[in-house]
C-alpha cells in the first residue's frame, strides 16, 4: 500500500469517527440536521447526517442483548471499546 493511500484512508477513517461521534452528540443534545453540519469539524452532507441518526435510533431500540462490547487496538496503540451486533 502506498503512503498516499494510506494517509487517505487514515483521514478518511478520522472523519467518519469523528463525525459519527459528534453527530450522536449533538443529536442527542436537541440540534437539527442543519446544526450539527454546521459545527461538523468535517464536512458532511444531509443526507449522511440523517443516516447516522437513523442507525443511532436503531441503535438505541435495540434491546441490549443484541450487542456485545468488543475491545480493540487501534494502529497507535490505543484501547477502545464499542458495542457490536452479535451475529
Amino acid at each position: 500500500m502506498s503512503e498516499e493511500h494510506f494517509q487517505n484512508a487514515l483521514h478518511n477513517f478520522m472523519k467518519d469517527s469523528a463525525n459519527g461521534g459528534a453527530i450522536r452528540h449533538l443529536y442527542d443534545l436537541g440540534r437539527s440536521v442543519e446544526e450539527i453540519q454546521k459545527e461538523l469539524l468535517f464536512p458532511a452532507s444531509e443526507e449522511d447526517i440523517q443516516k447516522v441518526i437513523v442507525e443511532y435510533e436503531k441503535e438505541k431500540q435495540a434491546p441490549e442483548d443484541a450487542y456485545e462490547i468488543v475491545k480493540e487496538q487501534t494502529a497507535y496503540g490505543k484501547i477502545t471499546f464499542r458495542k457490536k451486533k452479535k451475529q
